[in-house]
């Protein structure tokens, strides 16, 4: 499953500290949106300081990368579009000397140069946070969200977009993980404990075909308990939500 959010109700969700807070890292997730308005899908932004974020989004039917210190930022936009009201994977790598945005497996767009922002103390689902103000709620579903401290290869996001989970790519140097499946509030982190507090109470939508690596295990360390009541630790055998058999997803 996964979490639609209804920009027009100002759904998002959040967690008040920083999931990652320096370069470079690789920020990653599955979209399903039916506008071509400007709708971010995961950033790391500062609650109190404004223009101190990065974050991935889409506008006008593009992925969009954006890194912003201060006064100076720095907008990478996809090649051509992508279809609405279809799923796609996003991607972008942040590092000090540049920046590079995903569609669908495939590097559309670079640019070099970039700009880190410091401080950071959010972490921002469907919605951008700058400095305590939120705009650009996302409209329609998310789903498997993820960042590492790391920059990926393209093979590695290329396997992102084919549908493996983030729990089997450089899973060392993976900070976070949201399946947003719909299950818990707050969505939980698997990996980091960053979980996301639901605002106006998003609900559950379709979720893309994935899969796990064959009997891998995914630690999820601490998640919300059932009831709310405080956390529980939990290990989960991940293996098999899915299983790829020759280029295809199996149930």
């Amino acid at each position: 499953m996964a979490r639609l959010f209804d920009d027009a109700s100002s759904e998002y969700g959040e967690n008040t500290s920083a999931a990652i807070s320096t370069f470079p890292c690789t920020l990653a997730g599955w979209f399903n949106t039916d506008s071509t308005g400007q709708h971010s899908i995961l950033g790391i932004g500062h609650n109190t300081t404004v223009g101190q974020y990065f974050r991935i989004k889409v506008t006008s039917q593009k992925v969009r990368a954006q890194t912003q210190g201060g006064s100076a930022a720095i907008d990478i936009n996809q090649l051509g579009t992508f279809t609405l009201n279809t799923w796609h994977h996003a991607a972008a790598t942040f590092s000090t000397s540049d920046v590079v945005v995903f569609i669908d497996g495939t590097a559309r767009a670079n640019g070099s140069g970039s700009t880190v922002p410091s401080p950071l103390d959010s972490t921002s689902i469907g919605v951008r946070n700058a400095g305590g103000v939120y705009s650009h709620h996302f409209s329609g579903p998310l789903a498997d969200l993820a960042g590492w401290n790391a920059i990926l290869s393209d093979e590695e996001i290329l396997s992102l977009a084919d549908g493996l989970s983030p729990t089997g790519i450089q899973p060392q140097n993976l900070i976070s993980y949201w399946q947003l499946i719909g299950r818990n509030s707050p969505e939980p982190d698997y990996v980091g404990g960053f979980h996301g507090t639901l605002v106006n109470t998003p609900v559950v939508s379709d979720h893309p075909r994935l899969y796990m690596p064959f009997g891998h295990q995914l630690r999820l360390g601490k998640v919300p308990a059932a009831g709310g009541g405080g956390h529980a630790n939990r290990l989960v055998n991940a293996s098999p939500l899915a299983t790829k058999v020759g280029g295809a997803l199996v149930a």
